[in-house]
C-alpha cells in the first residue's frame, strides 16, 4: 500500500470538509463510516452545528493542534480556497476524495509541502475496511481500478 495512504490514518484524528446539514453529502457518509471505525473526526462547516452527532468547527483555526489529516469532499473550485487555510492550521496530509478532478489542487497541496492522496476513495482504505469497500478494494488490487 502507498506510504501516503498508510500514514494518512495515523493518528486517528481527521478533519473533513464537504459535509452538509441536509445529509445529502458524501462527506456525511465519510463522517458516519469513519466514526464507526473509531476515528475522531472534526467536520468543518462555516455554519457550525452538528453532523452525524459530531460538533462542526466553523473554520480551520479551531482545529486542535494534533489534527494533521484532512479529507476533502468538496468541488475542486472550492478546494482551491481551503488549501492555504488547511496548511496554516497545521494540516500535513490531505486526501482528495475520488470523483472530481483535483489534479491542480493536489499539485498545489504538494507544493505547499503536504502529503497527498487523490483519485481514491477514503472508505476503501480507512481501517478496518469492511463490507462493499473491501470488495471494491479487492478489485482495485486485482485490476488497478474500479
Amino acid at each position: 500500500m502507498d506510504k501516503n495512504i498508510q500514514s494518512f490514518f495515523d493518528p486517528k484524528n481527521i478533519a473533513i470538509v464537504g459535509v452538509s446539514h441536509s445529509r445529502k453529502s458524501f462527506g456525511n457518509a465519510v463522517v458516519e463510516t469513519l466514526h464507526e471505525r473509531g476515528f475522531q473526526l472534526f467536520p468543518i462547516h462555516p455554519d457550525g452545528g452538528e453532523i452525524e452527532g459530531i460538533p462542526c468547527l466553523k473554520s480551520f483555526d479551531q482545529l486542535p493542534p494534533d489534527v494533521k489529516s484532512l479529507v476533502v469532499c468538496i468541488s475542486p473550485k472550492i478546494a482551491a480556497e481551503i488549501i492555504d487555510s488547511a496548511r496554516n492550521s497545521g494540516i500535513k496530509k490531505i486526501w482528495f476524495q475520488q470523483g472530481a478532478n483535483f489534479k491542480a489542487m493536489a499539485q498545489k497541496a504538494r507544493e505547499s509541502g503536504m502529503k497527498v492522496v487523490s483519485r481514491k476513495c477514503v472508505l476503501m482504505y480507512a481501517p478496518p475496511v469492511t463490507s462493499i469497500h473491501s470488495v471494491h478494494r479487492f478489485f482495485v488490487r486485482l485490476v488497478g481500478r474500479l
